[in-house]
């Protein structure tokens, strides 16, 4: 019996065949499609697909909207993630734009080969570590660090390859606070059934790495504990004696 697919997902299925990370069959149904151009594999990203929309409605509302200035309108989205990409911090790789449409809100990009981060923690944490502490050093900040937004090259590189909430100038200790604790948060519901030491370790070599490019803002870390409670009280104990410690 012949299979039958999404109808998103079967335009592009010829196209999939030949790329090694199943991870984009994911954001096909979100805001991006993998498309050849001449023979050469760009990501198209529309910035005002619903799905992507939708995504951000609950970032409008507090507590939330305190602690990061979170963008909903697509060609603000669009444009916080050019600036990025165009201008990234120093060390760090990000795809290169190829076109960008304005009237449209598109945006084509080169494709990254890799693996996405959550595949590859045991090898990409203390990378994770890096990028943000080498992003927080220069002024740049993630505010959407989900795991799915990085890639894990066969070079052993760590790309970020959505930064649609991503500020170029971010002096605000608050605002980089909030990348280390929703990273944090992100590493945690990656496998929530995962073993609380085995947990603690992937944190203490991601902060070990981290503090190599930028310290820990702790009283800023302070103004969004409320967040702190996504987390078993076991690990929020832990978690903050990591953070504390210089």
């Amino acid at each position: 019996m012949k299979k039958r697919f999404h109808p998103l997902v079967s335009c592009w299925c010829n196209v999939l065949e030949e790329l090694p990370i199943i991870y984009y069959l994911g954001r096909l149904v979100e805001q991006t499609k993998i498309i050849n151009v001449n023979g050469r594999i760009l990501v198209r990203k529309h910035y005002r697909n619903p799905a992507g929309l939708a995504k951000w409605l609950l970032t409008l509302f507090p507590p939330i909207s305190v602690y990061y200035p979170f963008e909903l309108d697509p060609l603000n989205r669009l444009v916080r993630e050019e600036k990025f990409f165009r201008d990234p911090p120093p060390g760090i790789k990000t795809p290169k734009v190829y076109r960008v449409d304005y009237k449209n809100y598109i945006m084509e990009k080169e494709y990254i080969e890799g693996t996405v981060l959550s595949k590859k923690l045991r090898e990409g944490i203390k990378k994770l570590g890096e990028v943000l502490g080498k992003m927080h050093k220069h002024d740049y900040c993630m505010g959407d660090t989900r795991l799915e937004n990085y890639i894990y090259t066969p070079q052993g590189e760590l790309a970020v390859i959505d930064a649609e909430q991503s500020l170029t100038d971010c002096s605000n200790q608050d605002y980089k606070s909030w990348d280390i604790i929703l990273s944090l948060f992100f590493l945690y519901i990656e496998n929530p059934l995962r073993k609380n030491e085995e947990y603690i370790t992937l944190v203490e070599k991601m902060m070990e790495s981290y503090k190599k490019h930028y310290m820990v803002d702790w009283s800023s870390i302070k103004k969004i504990a409320p967040i702190a409670f996504l987390f078993p009280f076991p690990l929020i104990v832990r978690i903050r004696e990591i953070l504390i410690s210089q």
